[in-house]
């Protein structure tokens, strides 16, 4: 099978080589967890190797996206430049605003990775459950259309249970990945774990998780028990 790198130091050893090409990957987690970090990273470092990309947001502003990236020494602001990768703030007054978003930027970038942060907000436009499970189910079978291999973020309270707040998302990704903050001794420690990925034996474990001065890192040789 052929795999995308994340680009993030530690996870592509988890998931042997990295995402599978074409995925779609839901990405879980509460507040504070490093989701946008994440798929941030995700993007740019696509972007280095040849792979351009798109992160969507449908809450924070570009300015402020790219402006915390240059802590971390990436140049997001060059990047998209060049043409190789944008970030770009939706306000989503109806779910066929996302729809048009994403295949204008994919046609433009010949886009190979996209994100979508959060898709959480999406509850916020469609009032019933029964539309907003049928709104991700249409969004899912879009973003697989495109080829590209994308991400879903969504926001789930802390210490749930659930890997999605509207019980849909898991099932239409190929995979999951949960970003949470676990208690150990006094200090709160971000942990990730790879609850399923397709056609892939990936770690079952909790393994820990440093947001530092270069970015996003997964610690694949250490575990954390709780």
């Amino acid at each position: 099978m052929e795999r995308v790198s994340t680009g993030i130091p530690g996870l592509d050893e988890l998931l042997e080589g990295g995402f599978p090409s074409g995925s779609l990957i839901l990405l879980s987690g509460g507040p504070g967890t490093g989701k946008t970090t994440f798929g941030l990273s995700y993007i740019y470092h696509g972007s280095l190797s040849g792979e351009p990309g798109v992160f969507i947001s449908l809450e924070e502003e570009p300015e402020q996206i790219v402006r915390n990236s240059e802590r971390f020494g990436w140049k997001v602001g060059k990047q998209i430049k060049s043409g190789k990768m944008d970030v770009v703030r939706l306000d989503l007054y109806d779910f066929s605003s996302l729809r048009s978003v994403i295949e204008e930027n994919v046609l433009r970038l010949n886009a190979r990775r996209i994100v979508i942060d959060p898709a959480t907000i999406l509850g916020m436009f469609l009032e019933h459950p029964l539309e907003i499970r049928k709104g991700l189910v249409e969004l899912g079978k879009q973003l697989k259309k495109t080829g590209a291999t994308s991400i879903i973020s969504c926001e789930i309270p802390e210490g749930s249970d659930s890997v999605s707040p509207y019980g849909v998302e898991e099932f239409v990704s190929d995979g999951i990945v949960v970003l949470r903050r676990v208690m150990e001794g006094n200090m709160y420690t971000r942990v990730l774990s790879i609850l399923k990925m397709r056609g892939t034996n990936h770690s079952t474990r909790l393994h820990p998780v440093r947001i530092g001065p270069g970015g996003i890192e997964v610690f694949s040789k250490e575990e954390v028990f709780i």
